[in-house]
């Protein structure tokens, strides 16, 4: 790739240009961790006319990125999500609008409905975005925890990005990003011990910039916000497995806290469960008691990095801290001087949110989770049509879900369900066997995709019912076999 300018503070790269064909002018970026980064460019011409169609959409397909710094290293890269040429009256340059993002946005352009089963939080996201296109090697998972395998998970009608989301904000596993010259990585992480300060960046000096000439690459103003926090978080949750047995989990936040947090159907199964559950919660809760914001011209200065702060004239403010969010701006608009010859106003700074790096990060959980509410048509599924479906041991079926795009049939596309019955108890009860491809009603406890319940039978063309228009005044039970118990009510 080339760089566009070599004399600018910060530059724009581009596979599909060449050396000063895009000049950037001025730009605003935000990142922060578990979430896309965004960088709005403004970059001028280096010509009177405009670049072709053909070359803004390689630009546009292609890959680019933002370097810092006059040695031009701490890139950003990524793909352009937009780009527009802005109308001038004035006869200068033509001006150009884009948005980099990274490559992890084009899950967002992927909605869908599927099933997952028997696998792990961080095996289906590495499915959805294998299946989504990404190379393995741009992304990695960097976890220190054990994560235990989910029996059924539903992506419904949302996207591949909304859909790993929520799975992480769940588990406490959040991601951030690296550079390096090959492109961005996304890295997924459950430790602060996987962030990392950049090479030379590991301690930053903190200079006011009054009566600094040179404030170099420092920061120069911190702020320290302190919030309220729940005191306690406790999560309750129900597994017909073992029906007697509770499940419940408390963790302490903090101990001048406020207040309590109560969540139920968390979708643990057993108190050890709960308990690495609950204090992935709390922890959540914790990391955002206390919150620095500051200042600088640290150019390397990423989301999900560590650095320390070093002489502050409050000896309390240095400490290591855990970078969350930064926001760029730089303007180095071209303007003419006296001898008519461009030049620019460079002006490169960044403010930024961190938290004391002692303290485990865990993402907020902002990802609403698809309520799936009513009733879905669904057929049961098996491996011979018309046949007696299979059933387990516990009297369960499984189903074709006319939304899933998995494709897996034959006895493979569902969990075992369970089925609502008329009566039921210890050993007793009533349960007429449902056949492969009969048509049911499924419900979905409290709306949760992840919990469906087969709640009846329904006939259609193709599966009659026993009666009709011609026997309407009979009540029938009639088995596949031709077991046949009819009451006339025709008085």
């Amino acid at each position: 790739m080339a760089e566009t300018v070599s004399q600018n503070e910060v530059v724009f790269i581009s596979s599909a240009l060449g050396p000063g064909e895009l000049l950037l002018e001025r730009m605003t970026g935000r990142e922060a961790l578990s979430e896309l980064y965004e960088f709005e460019l403004w970059l001028a011409g280096d010509g009177d006319a405009a670049l072709a169609a053909d070359t803004l959409q390689d630009v546009l397909v292609g890959t680019v990125g933002i370097a810092f710094g006059y040695g031009h290293d701490s890139p950003v890269w990524g793909v352009l999500r937009e780009i527009e040429l802005v109308a001038r009256d004035d006869g200068r340059v033509p001006l150009y609008r884009a948005v980099m993002v990274p490559r992890l946005w084009y899950t967002t352009l992927t909605v869908r409905s599927r099933v997952y089963q028997d696998l792990a939080v961080p095996d289906i996201v590495s499915t959805v975005l294998k299946d989504s296109g990404m190379d393995p090697a741009h992304f990695e998972m960097r976890l220190k925890g054990t994560y235990a395998k989910r029996e059924y998970v539903v992506q419904y009608q949302e996207s591949d990005y909304a859909f790993i989301s929520r799975l992480l904000e769940h588990e406490g596993i959040t991601f951030f990003f690296e550079h390096t010259p090959d492109g961005e990585t996304v890295v997924f992480t459950d430790a602060n011990d996987n962030f990392s300060a950049p090479a030379g960046y590991e301690q930053i000096p903190y200079l006011p910039r009054e009566g600094v000439t040179d404030p170099g690459e420092s920061i120069w103003s911190v702020t320290y916000r302190a919030h309220v926090v729940p005191q306690q978080v406790t999560l309750k949750d129900y597994n017909w497995r073992t029906p007697s047995v509770p499940l419940s989990a408390q963790q302490k936040v903090d101990d001048q806290g406020r207040g309590l947090q109560l969540y139920y159907g968390e979708h643990f199964r057993d108190a050890s469960e709960g308990k690495r559950l609950v204090k992935v919660r709390a922890e959540e809760l914790k990391a955002r008691r206390e919150l620095y914001t500051g200042s600088s011209r640290v150019r390397a200065l990423r989301s999900g990095q560590i650095f320390e702060l070093q002489g502050h004239p409050m000896g309390q403010f240095d400490q290591s801290y855990l970078v969350t969010e930064v926001r760029h701006q730089v303007d180095q608009q071209r303007v003419s001087g006296e001898s008519g010859a461009a030049q620019g106003t460079q002006g490169y700074s960044n403010t930024w949110v961190a938290m004391p790096a002692a303290v485990p990060y865990r993402p907020e959980r902002r990802t609403p989770k698809p309520r799936l509410t009513g009733i879905v048509n669904a057929v049961v599924d098996g491996t011979a049509n018309g046949a007696a479906a299979p059933i387990d041991e516990l009297g369960r079926y499984k189903v074709l879900l006319p939304f899933d795009s998995s494709g897996k049939a034959g006895g493979k596309a569902s969990r075992w369900i369970r089925m609502v019955q008329n009566a039921s108890g210890a050993g007793y009860g009533t349960h007429f066997p449902l056949h492969v491809g009969t048509e049911v009603a499924l419900s979905h406890i409290n709306g949760d995709p992840d919990r469906p319940i087969i709640v009846g039978s329904v006939p259609n063309p193709e599966t009659l019912t026993p009666v009709i228009a011609d026997n309407a005044t009979q009540s029938v039970i009639r088995t596949r076999a031709g077991i046949h118990i009819e009451f006339e009510d025709d008085a």
